[in-house]
């Protein structure tokens, strides 16, 4: 549902800022 959308998108935000 929408929060499995939301939680993925959080993770891949978490995942990527280290990155930046």
């Amino acid at each position: 549902g929408v929060w499995a959308m939301i939680a993925v998108f959080l993770t891949y935000c978490l995942l990527q800022a280290p990155s930046t």
